[in-house]
């Protein structure tokens, strides 16, 4: 009995290393890294769309082609991002669903067009599915033809409205924006009725009017996070990534209606 004993005790403690090594073990995934500051995302080389949260900044790798090592980690960010995915689809902003916990990033090249290729999955499509964990562990070295068709434009082609408006920068007045509220705690998204996609900034938690369609009553204010996705915004579009370059502090926001259709 006592060997029986020992014998279910020595195969306990292994199944327990199997599981201690398993946690541990890390995945590899290699693609473009945009985005900015708490909002760091990694289109991979298979077009799956990832968040990585790091306790590093990782802001010199941005517009780089890297390899990131680390865990599959659904956070309460991503599974709000999973939960939206049918408003942001109508919206037309991609929201990464899966997060990944990064212990390691190197940078493996410069710029991201060699590597992101035309069969990336479009921004305007629907969100990354919370079992996707294959990573992959290779690159394509054959030029890429940018992001397909599906990508919504404003990466690359500045802030339209904004700039049509002249309100590019920083404004004295308030001014009324209507249109979809997406995003997560952190990173709440307004597109704007005519195309334009704006960061939202509060004091107020707006995740009450996430998938919604609302009117906005605030400033334009182009912060530094602002600044810096309008740098990157050539590496952003490449990547078919969705990155506001103007920001709108909110001082007012109401429901126009629950649905998150926009106007056509």
């Amino acid at each position: 009995m006592r060997r029986i004993n020992r014998f279910l005790a020595a195969g306990m403690l292994l199944a327990g290393l199997f599981v201690v090594q398993s946690a541990l073990a890390e995945d590899t995934f290699r693609g473009c890294l945009t985005g900015t500051k708490d909002n760091y995302v990694l289109r991979s080389v298979d077009g799956n769309l990832y968040r990585l949260h790091s306790s590093d900044d990782i802001k010199k790798h941005v517009g780089e082609m890297v390899e990131v090592k680390g865990h599959i980690k659904n956070k309460d960010r991503d599974k709000a991002a999973l939960n939206q995915a049918a408003s942001a689809q109508a919206a037309g902003v991609t929201i990464p669903a899966v997060g990944i916990d990064v212990e390691h990033i190197n940078g493996l090249a410069q710029a991201c067009s060699a590597a992101i290729t035309a069969d990336v999955a479009p921004a305007t499509g629907a969100a990354v599915s919370s079992s996707t964990t294959t990573t992959t562990t290779t690159t394509r070295t054959e030029p890429g033809a940018g992001v397909s068709s599906g990508v919504a434009t404003d990466a690359g082609a500045g802030v339209s409205g904004a700039v049509q408006s002249g309100v590019s920068t920083e404004s004295g007045k308030y001014e009324h924006f209507s249109g979809c509220v997406t995003g997560t705690n952190d990173n709440y998204l307004l597109r704007a009725d005519d195309g334009t996609l704006y960061r939202l900034h509060s004091d107020k938690d707006i995740h009450e009017h996430v998938g919604e369609r609302v009117d906005i009553r605030g400033r334009i204010d182009n912060q530094k996070r602002e600044r810096e996705a309008q740098v990157n915004a050539n590496s952003a579009a490449e990547a078919g990534v969705n990155v506001p370059k103007t920001g709108i502090n909110v001082e007012d926001i109401k429901t126009v209606t629950k649905g998150c259709n926009l106007p056509r």
